[in-house]
């Protein structure tokens, strides 16, 4: 199973991610029949998103964003690195304590 698969990449043939990670970009060559968009302002119709993001104010802003262009069922996804033992990590500040707030304030 890949990635996209896990992920609910299902009849969408176009997605749009952002800020990927170099080491991602094989995944996206993977893909076949699909479209991807780097660019949330050209982005009219959003079905599919993965934004990969560091802080908390990137997911709060992309949230808010990618919500007003979802349409239907979208799929929206934030990846963020993984913190280290005793949440040392200095490279987010995002943590998966539930405070995607973006996302489900704008969604009721």
């Amino acid at each position: 199973m890949s990635t996209f698969d896990k992920l609910d990449l299902k009849d969408q043939k176009q997605i749009l991610v952002l800020n990927a990670p170099v080491s991602f970009e094989p995944e996206l060559k993977a893909l076949r029949g699909v479209t991807i968009q780097r660019d949330l302002k050209n982005a009219s119709r959003i079905e599919f998103s993965m934004a990969f993001v560091t802080k908390q104010k990137e997911v709060d802003t992309l949230g808010r964003a990618i919500t007003r262009k979802a349409k239907g069922d979208a799929v929206v996804w934030f990846a963020y690195p993984r913190a280290l033992p005793r949440n040392t990590d200095p490279r987010s500040t995002v943590t998966a304590d539930g405070r995607f707030w973006a996302m489900r304030d704008l969604s009721r």
